[in-house]
């Protein structure tokens, strides 16, 4: 309903009830008149004709008796009485005139004074419809139920406004951050390698399994020369597309240093200088080098920070191959790594895990751990290293529970078939 209605049915409803108590009044006061005419034209000229028949009676003259007597005498007094009957009227008649236009003009005023606000409210609020959340009201000399409405008005308008932007600022950082993992999640899949090695006596299998939408892990592995291969296994210990550059950068490098025959402690020290001096964000890089001479059985390694690689032999079951404390890449210059070396024998599964695997976390906040991982590797020693990692993925799903991680896992599974 539009508020003219509003004040039209305000004014109107007023007049109506003045109008009916007035009526009433004049009703009566019409019913007080002829009952008046009645009695002077019955009961008063019948007193009247009463006295003047006893007057006849009283004996002598007077100007008393004689103005008694007369018609005039009994004319004049029945004028005053109608005179007054008529000045009754006149008098109900002017009051209800301007108790009418008072009641007018006081019903305009209250209509305007309760109406005319909504009136610019309704235009506020038509204006907060079109966009416009800035819109303030403020009347003077308003009622109290106005204020308060007023003042819950400008407080929303406020919180609209503000909310308005918070979900402007909101949808501008989603949109941003939706890009910026697009951009990660891609140059991420360009990092990993696209085929495994074609050799007759060795197997591979590798797995990422993407458990945070920012974490940076990557895989690697390459033939170094016909006899060697190269594993790198990389965690940046940061998130976003920096990271991912970071990430980038320590791959590239560490594939460079490699291909140039380093064994894997000067590659990562090598890497690790590099990255160190141009490292402006205070990032760095746990990373695990693995080489497999895979014509003579042997495996040197080295770490930065990175997870020990776990290996099966024969015969035995799987263990870390060192449980040495060593820094990320990144972190200093001039870092002294070391290379370890161990033999392979056919049928030896070796698994080398980003921290995201053992660091995984459930909603108690326990680490999956090596017992763990170990323990899966274990489950399923098949044929098909496929099966392992299914295995690894099922019991690390089934451990956190939906948790949410902080670090992506991946792993790289090797057979040496001797």
């Amino acid at each position: 309903m539009k508020f003219k209605t509003i004040r039209t049915q305000i004014v109107v409803s007023m007049l109506t009830v003045l109008m009916i108590f007035f009526a009433g009044s004049m009703f009566l006061s019409v019913e007080e008149n002829a009952t008046l005419e009645d009695l002077i034209e019955t009961d008063i000229e019948e007193y009247f004709d009463t006295i003047s028949e006893a007057l006849k009676d009283v004996r002598g003259t007077s100007v008393a008796l004689e103005k008694l007597n007369s018609d005039e005498f009994y004319d004049q007094i029945e004028g005053r009485i109608s005179a007054g009957i008529r000045k009754i009227g006149f008098l109900y008649g002017s009051t209800f005139t301007l108790v009418i236009l008072f009641s007018f003009i006081f019903s305009r005023w209250m209509a305007n004074k309760i109406v005319s606000p909504i009136d610019r409210l309704q235009e506020q609020m038509k204006a907060v419809g079109e966009g416009h959340f800035d819109q303030r009201v403020h009347i003077e000399n308003a009622t109290k139920e106005i204020e308060g409405l007023v003042e819950c008005f400008n407080a929303m308008t406020a919180s609209l406004q503000e909310y308005i932007s918070q979900l402007t600022q909101t949808t501008s950082d989603k949109n941003r951050l939706t890009m910026e993992l697009t951009l990660m999640r891609q140059i991420q899949a360009n990092m990993l390698p696209t085929r495994y090695p074609t050799r007759n006596n060795v197997m591979m299998h590798a797995d990422v399994w993407r458990l945070s939408e920012l974490g940076v892990a990557y895989y690697d592995f390459f033939p170094i020369d016909e006899c060697r291969l190269a594993i790198i296994v990389g965690d940046v210990t940061d998130q976003g597309v920096m990271a991912t550059l970071f990430g980038v950068m320590s791959q590239n490098f560490i594939r460079g240093f490699a291909k140039m025959g380093y064994p894997p402690s000067r590659i990562l020290a090598e890497t690790n200088n590099i990255l160190s001096e141009k490292n402006e964000f205070g990032l760095n890089v746990a990373v695990t080098v693995v080489v497999i001479d895979h014509a003579m059985g042997e495996m040197s390694y080295a770490m930065a920070g990175g997870e020990p690689p776990i290996l099966r032999q024969t015969g035995s079951t799987a263990a870390p191959v060192s449980d040495q404390m060593t820094i990320p890449l990144g972190n200093m210059e001039n870092v002294v790594y070391h290379t370890y070396k161990t033999r392979l024998a056919q049928g030896d599964i070796l698994a080398i895990c980003s921290h995201g695997v053992v660091g995984a976390k459930n909603a108690q906040g326990e680490n999956f751990g090596t017992p763990r991982l170990t323990e899966a590797i274990e489950a399923r020693l098949g044929y098909e290293l496929s099966e392992s990692s299914e295995e690894i993925h099922s019991r690390l799903m089934e451990f956190t529970g939906g948790a949410p991680q902080m670090e992506d896992a991946m792993v790289v599974l090797f057979r040496y078939l001797g």
